[in-house]
């Protein structure tokens, strides 16, 4: 098992889409540039720790599951099934 750039990117760029936010939008609530934003999501640039747990903050502000499940968002397919039910 190993860190993949590119797929964690996808599965970010994925997770923003399925909300409904722009890179503008995440990119304003994670404090970041949106150029960085994009970077990550092509797998060009890594995410910190720090902007992953902020990244699991958001989404769990949206109704996905977050910050315990950290592993599996960023190492492992199926996110999907990380929704909560409300």
């Amino acid at each position: 098992m190993y860190y993949d750039q590119k797929k964690c990117g996808k599965r970010i760029q994925d997770m923003r889409n399925s909300i409904g936010l722009t890179q503008d939008q995440l990119a304003e609530k994670l404090n970041i540039a949106t150029s960085t934003l994009g970077n990550i999501e092509r797998g060009s640039k890594g995410i910190s720790i720090d902007l992953a747990v902020e990244f699991c903050i958001v989404l769990s502000d949206t109704g996905i599951a977050g910050d315990h499940r950290l592993y599996r968002l960023f190492f492992m397919e199926g996110w999907r099934n990380l929704k909560m039910k409300i």
